[in-house]
């Protein structure tokens, strides 16, 4: 093009505009020259991929010309998405944001390759309505890329812009990653936007993106939207969303101690979930923990998992804030139904979690019951110090520090006497310590049942706290009829604890209620299905009942998804002594043994015993009997443990008085004692049946 001539063509031009810049460097200079050489450098390295040639910059600002409305569309996407992935982990005063104007339509080119023209006039004006982070387009961008990006388009309405005669029709871009919302669907009468109030509206629907999203939203396949220009329906879903699995969220601080925090807040989202009736499955966090760090895609999760739905997310905290933010993906299409975020003091993260899951379940049409809903409303403000202490006491726990989880769960009690859950986790902490035989059992219970009887009249909607009376009611009291109400109640109150099936499954075992027991079993594996203690429970209602070759194959059948489950050695091994299958009981125990330290050292050396009792060889079984005797030098001896070795040598006064014993100090699952089938050589026993009596076992 020689000197002083110009060219008049079609193109589509883009404005972009950082966000704030000004403000920014009238109060740090240096730090807003430095964002500005960053997005300058960030901008130009993606205009050549789109085909967009730099135009000029004027102060903070871009005019890049392109050759098509598709191209200019594409780059504005990929900004908006490279800025987000930047920002992500970046303080709020650190952060890139722009705002993206496109139109097509006839300019001018002039000869130092600037251009000029309505084109320009109009992708300026349109450039202050997208909001931060947003994109606006005029209506003749819209008819050329409709259905043919991955994004759906949203209809502002006629708008009058400066200095342009007719009211143009706009439209806002949702980025894949950007909670929709309906109200933009609305039209705002011609002349709206000429007003401060009217302008303001406008900036405010390119406000949704969501600060502190976890890089790999930005990596999700978004479907083609399926809507007409002007709405921004979602395509129709294969079917009704009634399960969800709640992903281990990321840990965006910048102190890597606050993941017991993060790990901590995932499952009090899991727990608020698993308490809505409407939906039939919530998988445990003990699972969702496993794809901690996964490279897996959605859909595999989700398929794994045998769910509808997962939800992803980040939490970032800085000093007493929080900022959260929560995705809900369909699993089969990896598509993104809802988002949002919040900004949270510590103190309100209870109310927080409780407003997320009334988001979740409203999104996927759960309807939730009254009961649920003055739960939900009725969250508290709680002190943040015994906050924190709960949630270092649950990862204490998960890590099997139990000595420091329950120094957590006293501390978080002193900080906040009227916090409720802290009691409830500290009563679950001694049903384990009732198991571990460091202590008398007798003296964890009690501690127990005062920690969560005391939980629940701080909170009566507690539905672990319920499972931990239950227990207690059971164990020490021989309350069989308080302890069915007790678990029906917590279950009643959360369908989703796994704690409240396993603890009532073992409750309608001692009862001899087994198809009942195996159907809660069956159910808390579901909720859980990577989980050891579900896995362990399920072959336990067989094995009762009497049922070896079924309880059997439900152990076998566990141990070949994976070999993490070895608990469930303890189970198949004592149905194969049941079976007399001796060489094969006894490699199961050793397995066990192989694997020392969680509680069932003991138990294991017991059943080692017990099979060589029951196979002949009673000079190895009398050796191991006096070695666990002379444990009692430095530990409980559970006395059940020991009632069984003798039943298995054949010693039926001995196994009754160590029984007897063990009904004292609620030893080990005495409570079984009366479907146990080891001891089916004891029944006829006058003092056998003395024992039931006194345990109060219903006819």
């Amino acid at each position: 093009m020689s000197a002083g001539t110009e060219q008049r063509k079609l193109a589509a031009i883009m404005f972009t505009d950082m966000v704030g810049y000004s403000a920014l460097a009238q109060r740090n200079e240096a730090l807003a020259l430095q964002l500005l050489e960053e997005h300058r450098g960030l901008l130009r390295s993606l205009f050549p991929r789109f085909n967009g040639r730099e135009v000029k910059t004027i102060g903070d600002a871009f005019l890049v010309e392109f050759h098509s409305a598709l191209e200019a569309a594409q780059c504005a996407i990929e900004i908006q998405r490279t800025l987000a992935k930047r920002n992500h982990d970046v303080a709020a005063a650190r952060r890139i944001e722009v705002r993206i104007g496109i139109h097509i339509g006839d300019v001018v080119q002039r000869a130092d390759g600037d251009v000029l023209g309505d084109g320009v006039n109009i992708a300026s004006r349109i450039e202050p309505l997208a909001g931060a982070n947003g994109i606006c387009i005029s209506v003749d961008v819209e008819r050329q890329i409709r259905n043919t990006i991955e994004a759906s388009l949203v209809k502002l309405g006629a708008t009058e812009l400066k200095n342009i005669q007719v009211p143009m029709e706009l439209f806002r871009i949702v980025l894949p990653w950007e909670k929709e919302d309906t109200s933009a669907q609305t039209r705002r009468p011609p002349g709206a936007y000429g007003k401060r109030t009217g302008l303001v509206a406008v900036c405010a629907i390119g406000m949704l993106v969501l600060i502190g999203t976890g890089w790999f939203i930005f990596h999700k396949a978004v479907s083609p939207s399926s809507s007409q220009p002007g709405t921004n329906a979602l395509p129709s879903r294969p079917g009704p969303i009634t399960s969800l699995a709640v992903l281990p969220l990321l840990n965006l601080s910048r102190d890597p101690d606050q993941e017991y925090f993060v790990d901590g807040f995932t499952d009090l989202l899991c727990t608020e979930l698993a308490g809505v009736s409407a939906l039939k499955k919530v998988t445990s966090r003990t699972t969702i923990m496993q794809y901690k760090g996964t490279t897996k895609k959605t859909p595999e999760i989700a398929r794994e998992l045998g769910v509808d739905a997962v939800v992803e997310g980040s939490v970032q905290r800085e000093a007493n804030l929080i900022v959260v933010s929560i995705q809900l993906i369909e699993g089969a299409t990896d598509r993104y139904l809802w988002a949002t975020n919040y900004t949270r003091e510590v103190s309100s993260l209870l109310k927080l979690q409780t407003e997320l899951a009334r988001g979740i379940a409203a999104e996927v049409k759960a309807k939730l019951t009254p009961e649920e809903e003055a739960r939900l409303a009725g969250a508290r403000i709680v002190n943040p110090a015994a906050l924190e202490a709960l949630l270092r006491g649950r990862h204490h726990e998960d890590h099997f520090q139990f000595d420091l989880a329950r120094e957590s769960y006293e501390r978080a009690i002193a900080l906040d006497p009227t916090y409720a859950e802290p009691r409830s986790a500290l009563a679950n902490w001694y049903v384990g310590a009732a198991f571990s035989g460091r202590e008398l059992p007798r003296l964890m219970l009690a501690k127990g049942k005062e920690a969560a009887t005391k939980s629940l009249e701080l909170d009566d909607s507690l539905a672990e706290a319920h499972a931990g009376v239950g227990w207690f009611r059971m164990m020490l009291d021989w309350d069989w009829r308080g302890a069915d109400q007790e678990l029906k109640r917590a279950l009643a109150l959360n369908p989703g604890s796994v704690r409240a099936h396993g603890l009532y499954g073992f409750v309608l075992i001692a009862l001899s209620r087994f198809d009942e027991a195996a159907a809660q079993m069956r159910r808390g594996q579901e909720l859980d299905p990577l989980s050891w203690g579900s896995n362990v429970w399920l072959p336990s209602p067989a094995y009762n009942a009497g049922h070896y070759d079924e309880s059997i194959d439900l152990a076998r059948g566990i141990l070949a998804k994976s070999t993490n489950f070895y608990p469930v050695c303890g189970v198949l091994g004592r149905a194969y002594l049941q079976k007399r299958m001796f060489k094969e009981a006894l490699a199961q125990f050793e397995v066990m043994q192989a694997h020392p330290g969680l509680g069932w050292d003991i138990q294991t050396q017991a059943n080692l015993a017990l099979t060589y009792a029951l196979s002949g060889n009673r000079a190895e079984a009398l050796k191991l009997l006096d070695q666990l005797k002379d444990k009692t030098h430095h530990t409980y001896l559970p006395a059940y443990e020991i009632a069984i070795v003798y039943t298995g040598l054949g010693e039926k006064e001995q196994a009754l008085a160590w029984l007897a014993q063990a009904e004292e100090d609620r030893s080990g699952p005495i409570y079984l004692v009366k479907v146990e089938p080891i001891f089916s050589s004891l029944r006829s026993e006058p003092r056998f049946h003395e024992l039931l009596k006194k345990m109060n076992f219903p006819p």
